[in-house]
């Protein structure tokens, strides 16, 4: 167990953030916000400038997407509680990679230097053996 070598693994996880980094929880979009304040606007350039009108024609009518945000909104109750409960095991997988992968570095590298001082010693004794005076 040599702890000079895995104290700056840990340092540089905490570091790059495989420590502290939480899980990001999906927020819903509210739709009815976005849709209220989307404004297509005209622009021409002019003699005196860049002149901007708001499209009337363009407000009223929803692009492909609008309508695919809007039927997801449509979603019945037990969809929502579906999508919530998916958000809620891919936060919990998160934070076990998160606080998983370190810890199983850690064991490798205490498990690795239990192995090479076995082979050391091991190899010391096939040494000795080696140098032996032979008894008769």
């Amino acid at each position: 167990m040599n702890i000079q070598r895995i104290t700056p693994v840990l340092f540089g996880l905490l570091l790059s953030g495989g420590l502290l980094t939480p899980a990001v929880a999906a927020q819903p979009i509210d739709t009815s916000k976005q849709n209220s304040q989307v404004q297509h606007l005209t622009c021409v350039k002019d003699t005196q400038g860049l002149m901007c009108t708001v499209d009337e024609a363009l407000n009223t009518s929803s692009s492909g997407v609008e309508q695919k945000i809007a039927a997801k909104a449509d979603s019945t109750p037990s969809e929502l509680a579906f999508n919530e409960q998916l958000g809620q095991m891919s936060n919990i997988l998160l934070g076990i990679i998160y606080l998983g992968l370190p810890i199983a570095l850690v064991f490798a590298i205490l498990l690795h230097d239990k192995r090479v001082a076995e082979l050391a010693q091991s190899i010391e004794g096939l040494e000795r053996i080696w140098n032996q005076n032979p008894q008769s």
